[in-house]
């Protein structure tokens, strides 16, 4: 079952006369009409803002904990002896290797005694097409 992938409709309380450029002949000539247009999408762009920013920072601990399954994942099937397994794992469920490769290594960066600085990985995870 395929799921549901959220839209944002730009016209969504927007008044419809905003929503065609017939209403700019006549307003872009009134001040205090463009001001409330103007405060209008202003408000509405703040709000786009704040619902950006909490869906990044969710997606942040969804990266992390993914990062940290593939990373538990990997142990698992790259070691030697295991014939390419997590190449396959990966394969198999149209995940990109290097997305894959990227959470892990982002995971890897925040353990005690890593190498690797934070943040000098980042990876989004991605269909193979």
């Amino acid at each position: 079952m395929k799921e549901a992938v959220p839209t944002f409709d730009i016209f969504v309380g927007i008044p419809p006369a905003l929503q065609s450029s017939e209403f700019l002949s006549g307003e872009l000539k009134d001040e205090a009409k463009m001001t409330e247009h103007i405060e209008y999408y202003r408000k509405i762009h703040q709000g786009y803002e704040k619902a950006i920013g909490a869906e990044r920072i969710r997606m942040k601990g969804v990266e992390s904990g993914l990062g940290q399954l593939l990373f538990n994942l990997k142990q698992l099937l790259a070691r030697s002896g295991r014939n390419g397994q997590w190449s396959a794992w990966l394969r198999e469920r149209r995940i990109s290797r290097a997305a894959a490769d990227g959470l892990v290594l982002q995971f890897a960066a925040r353990l005690p005694g890593s190498e690797f600085p934070q943040g000098q990985f980042a990876g989004r995870l991605k269909l193979i097409s």
